[in-house]
């Protein structure tokens, strides 16, 4: 936004790759206004987007407000639409896992995350909220409530399920 179309280019001509770290709906745009930027690999960082245009690496974690520590940012997988490109090859110093995914499942695989992260996301804010407004019991006792949910998900995901759904 800041720079000519003439310092792109020129900044450009120093670097092996260009990473867009823009808007999903402005990934073909900026690139076909800036075709000269199709001359290196340029890698975008959407969880749908599939475009000719820009090899997709998404990573697979929520990005709140806040920051991370260095440790959550290094063991965020990233999900990358399988092709000739290899995640190490385009950044050799990241130790990240990498998981990739056929570019005609990129919807399903947004889809997913969306509907895992969000849904339990939007329960939980519900639970906080009840437990708060109508029985007068604070998110605290929750907490480790929520936490033996998750590690019990992650432990042992098909017996997770537990109470009066189990016994029916």
């Amino acid at each position: 936004k800041r720079n000519s179309a003439d310092e792109l280019a020129k900044s450009f001509a120093q670097v092996d790759v260009c990473l867009l770290l823009i808007s999903d709906m402005a990934v073909e745009p900026f690139l076909a206004e800036h075709t000269f930027l199709r001359a290196k690999p340029c890698v975008h960082f959407s969880g749908s987007l599939v475009t000719p245009m820009a090899w997709g690496a998404h990573p697979l974690n929520t990005f709140p407000h806040g920051r991370y520590n260095l440790d959550v940012y290094q063991k965020t997988y990233f999900v990358c639409e399988k092709s000739d490109f290899q995640f190490s090859q385009i950044f050799p110093d990241l130790p990240n896992p990498v998981a990739y995914i056929e570019k005609e499942k990129k919807a399903l695989y947004h889809a997913l995350c969306s509907v895992t992260g969000n849904f339990t996301s939007l329960l939980w804010q519900r639970g906080f909220q009840d437990f708060e407004s109508k029985l007068g019991i604070g998110r605290e006792p929750l907490i480790p409530f929520l936490e033996t949910i998750a590690a019990n998900l992650i432990q042992n995901p098909e017996h997770a399920v537990t109470g009066p759904l189990v016994r029916k």
